[in-house]
């Protein structure tokens, strides 16, 4: 099964590559940053996003791993170390960007800060008015 697995692993992930017609390292960048969009708009959470498309290229280089080995080729750890840096970058940058960026907008753009409930404050002038005096 691992032989045929390898096969099939590097034939789909070529077939990619010839079809859109980008190199390996554009379609890393390309793939995570699409995934990333895609799992933010699921997730509405940008730290579970990238820890998710971390996931998905986890599982993408242990598949380039396994078709490296049964297919009797070297284990490149340094393309995979730059493959997981590629596909992280664009979404790292979203992640750390839009912290930034806010910062950066005019008043008038940014969101609202939340309300805060009334509080103990409230209750305690509440509580001081309707005293009798003594």
């Amino acid at each position: 099964m691992g032989a045929s697995f390898g096969g099939w692993w590097v034939a789909h992930k070529d077939a990619l590559v010839a079809a859109l017609g980008l190199s390996r390292d554009l379609l890393h960048l390309s793939i995570g940053a699409l995934a990333f969009v895609a799992l933010l708009a699921v997730l509405r959470s940008r730290a579970v996003a990238w820890f998710a498309v971390l996931a998905i290229e986890c599982i993408n280089e242990a598949g380039d791993l396994l078709a490296a080995v049964t297919l009797g080729g070297r284990i490149a750890w340094a393309d995979s170390a730059s493959d997981i840096a590629l596909t992280l970058l664009v979404p790292t940058i979203l992640c750390t960007g839009g912290v930034t960026l806010a910062a950066w907008l005019p008043a008038a753009q940014r969101r609202p800060a939340r309300r805060r409930r009334a509080g103990r404050r409230t209750g305690q002038r509440r509580a001081r008015a309707t005293a009798v005096p003594a």
